[in-house]
């Protein structure tokens, strides 16, 4: 199959890397332009499989807006080395990426343009919304529910049950013991939400 690569970035290119592994073959890749934004659908033709491979969630879900009119394919990139325990129980949403030693157990949920990124781990019964982004080694409990459009930072762990709602941010290695509410951005160890700026 060839793709069309969405991201001109660092994952824009972990993903072309990832091509060979999965048999595909690169069409074209595309970056932001500061004056058209992302692609536009008479940049890519009709019909053609793409991967969004952006790794800042609301910059990937602005993206695929902008090109969702187009007769698009959304192939799930699925690295040979991540790690599927139960494959009939995990459902995984078009157009997401799980890349390298990422592990996933049972009874999965995995939304549409979701990126699993480097050596991430996934709980049973976790169900991942639209668009989160999961960087490198984060873990997620079990039963954790990630909102649509979170962003969680490398190293960051969620214990089990926890929810971090839609559009939050949780930072690099921080701990979430307790919820995370939509559109919050949180740091440390326990997670804690960040000093709102006065003025």
């Amino acid at each position: 199959m060839e793709v069309h690569i969405v991201g001109g970035g660092g994952l824009g290119r972990e993903v072309q890397s990832m091509l060979p592994h999965l048999g595909w073959s690169m069409a074209g890749r595309y970056d932001h332009d500061s004056a058209r934004g992302w692609p536009s659908p008479d940049r890519i033709p009709s019909g053609a499989s793409v991967v969004l491979a952006i790794g800042d969630s609301r910059e990937r879900e602005a993206a695929w807006r902008r090109m969702a009119a187009a007769d698009y394919h959304w192939p799930t990139a699925l690295h040979p080395r991540a790690f599927l325990q139960d494959p009939e129980s995990t459902s995984l949403g078009a157009g997401s990426i799980l890349t390298a030693g990422v592990t996933l157990t049972c009874d999965i949920q995995v939304g549409r343009h979701v990126l699993i990124n480097l050596h991430a781990t996934v709980g049973h019964e976790v169900v991942l919304g639209d668009f989160a982004s999961l960087m490198p080694a984060v873990n997620l409990g079990g039963g954790a529910r990630i909102g649509a459009g979170a962003y969680l930072g490398t190293g960051a762990t969620v214990l089990p049950g926890l929810e971090v709602g839609a559009g939050a941010v949780v930072g690099a290695g921080a701990v979430v013991t307790r919820p995370v509410l939509p559109g919050q951005k949180v740091v440390g160890v326990p997670a804690r939400p960040l000093p709102q700026r006065k003025g």
